[in-house]
């Protein structure tokens, strides 16, 4: 770049010196005059070129700059509604989940209500049961009683003869005067194979009364007989005893076994008419208590029906409150349910109407930051595009400018060498074409770029 520059400054003494050669120092001077200044306005022109080039390009970083800080504020702008709008959506949230859980309490409460009184209700039916229950109960255990004294007293009655008997003469001494007759006779018979029983049955004949008293009397008469006679003492008297004795045993135990015959026959009767009679109170007996049987059962069927009648009345009472407890239960449940879904409507309209709102702040953001940016970069391509053209025109004139002055240094040249030429007979020119030669006021110029440089981003 210093080289190509250094290059550049020797123009213009490479052009003075060929118009001192041709024309003297003052063509010289002339020349290197215009093509300085030919170079000059050049550098001139693309300075501002440069210039406008870089004015461009500062104007274009601070759209940029401000494209980003307008970006950045958006960005800052919009999560900031976001983070309200979220903010709106938690609280409404919070709310939405206490406005449920409060329904949720009170329909537990609503249920807690209802089944405590149907669970009340059942108990007190229940007790109320209980207490029929028991009042039937009691009526039945009491008529039960009742019956059984009228009972026991109808079979008291009807053993009544039975009972007369037993403690009259013929229970209380026919009866077992004949049993003790008949053991007796039967020991005196030997029956039974009880030896002692035997003896004993023949000591009591040995001491029985009318025995007894016979013998007595009768060996007191033999005795005395004897002793009057004298004969107290012989054998004949003890003989005589002995006669008396044996036939009075014998006649005695005949009249004694049928006397104890006739007390067993009197104790057979009395034991028949004592059967008989027992049998009767018995059987009268027996149809009382059946019948008294049957009247508590019938009276105990009949308490179990009424018990179970209301037993029933009372399950069709407690399933009706229970069902419709089930409804009022279903109806609180579909409120609650209703409620929660207005709650969770209203929730999500409100938090759709936030979001609604914070993406319309959002766009209008965005839309203004675009607006911004849009402004500055037309604002921007403006001044850009008065810079260029400015800068433009400038290089413009200035090449313009310096194109006249080089023309003027060419042509000083140029009538230098003609008057030389004139001076010289006109002698040739190393380098000079004849065609200038002979046309000296005529100069070829190169086609030179004087149209004005637009600068673009």
């Amino acid at each position: 770049m210093a080289f190509g520059n250094f290059l550049k400054s020797l123009i213009p003494i490479g052009a003075g010196i060929l118009g001192t050669v041709v024309g003297g120092p003052a063509v010289g001077a002339a020349v290197a005059g215009g093509v300085g200044g030919l170079m000059n306005k050049r550098q001139e022109a693309a300075a501002q070129q440069q210039a406008a080039q870089q004015a461009q390009q500062v104007s274009q970083q601070g759209i940029t700059d401000a494209a980003h800080t307008l970006g950045g504020s958006t960005v800052n702008a919009a999560g900031a509604i976001n983070q309200g709008a979220s903010n709106a959506g938690n609280v409404l949230a919070q709310y939405g989940q206490q406005a449920n859980a409060a329904l949720g309490q009170g329909v537990n409460a609503a249920g807690g209500a209802v089944y405590g009184g149907v669970d009340q209700s059942g108990r007190t039916l229940g007790y109320g049961i209980d207490q029929s229950g028991q009042t039937l109960a009691g009526a039945t255990g009491q008529a039960g009683t009742t019956l059984q004294g009228s009972t026991d007293q109808a079979v008291q009655d009807a053993m009544g003869g039975f009972n007369y008997l037993q403690g009259s003469p013929i229970g209380q001494t026919y009866l077992p005067g004949g049993a003790a007759a008949a053991g007796q006779q039967q020991a005196l018979l030997g029956l039974g194979g009880d030896q002692a029983a035997a003896d004993r049955a023949f000591a009591n004949f040995q001491g029985s009364t009318g025995f007894r008293n016979q013998l007595e009397q009768g060996g007191r008469a033999i005795t005395g007989s004897r002793a009057a006679a004298g004969l107290l003492g012989s054998g004949s008297t003890a003989k005589a005893l002995q006669s008396y004795g044996q036939g009075l045993a014998q006649q005695s135990f005949n009249n004694y076994f049928g006397q104890l015959g006739g007390l067993s026959a009197q104790g057979m009767q009395a034991g028949a008419m004592l059967g008989n009679a027992a049998q009767q109170g018995g059987a009268q007996a027996a149809g009382i208590r059946s019948a008294a049987g049957s009247q508590l059962a019938g009276m105990q069927y009949g308490a179990g029906q009424q018990l179970s009648g209301q037993q029933a009345a009372a399950a069709g009472q407690l399933s009706g409150q229970q069902a419709a407890a089930g409804q009022q239960m279903a109806g609180i449940h579909a409120g609650a349910g209703q409620q929660a879904a207005n709650i969770f409507g209203q929730y999500g309209g409100q938090l759709a109407g936030i979001n609604a709102g914070a993406g319309q702040q959002i766009g209008q953001i965005h839309a203004g930051a675009g607006q911004q940016i849009a402004a500055g970069q037309i604002g921007t391509g403006q001044q850009g595009a008065v810079i260029t053209n400015q800068a433009g025109q400038a290089a413009a004139g200035a090449r313009a400018e310096g194109n006249t002055e080089a023309l003027g240094a060419f042509g000083t040249i140029l009538d230098a060498w003609g008057n030389r030429k004139k001076a010289t007979n006109a002698l040739p020119v190393p380098g000079i074409t004849p065609s200038v030669v002979s046309q000296p006021n005529v100069l070829r110029v190169p086609n030179m770029n004087l149209n004005p440089v637009v600068l673009r981003r």
